[in-house]
């Protein structure tokens, strides 16, 4: 369950709006880098999902995807705490 709902959570990232208190002579600006950050946020997202999956597939490569899935976890909380509006 938790790999689909990351990969859900990551589209809707995507795809969500900011428009409240976007004013002011810089608002496209900040709309661009919140727009960004999203963005490499639901790929980071996406790659969670996708590695946890993989992981729990039990195929040769699995460990590999048992390791990978939580190093991208913490890129993730990384990224986050960097996270500015």
């Amino acid at each position: 369950m938790f790999p689909l709902l990351a990969i859900c959570g990551s589209i809707i990232l995507i795809f969500h709006h900011h428009e409240g208190g976007m004013v002011g002579e810089h608002h496209m600006e900040t709309m661009v880098r919140i727009q960004s950050q999203h963005l490499s946020y639901a790929a980071c997202g996406f790659g969670i999902g996708l590695t946890k999956g993989l992981s729990e597939l039990g195929t040769l490569r699995s460990r590999l995807f048992a390791r990978l899935w939580p190093s991208l976890l913490l890129v993730l909380g990384v990224l986050l705490m960097f996270y500015k509006e």
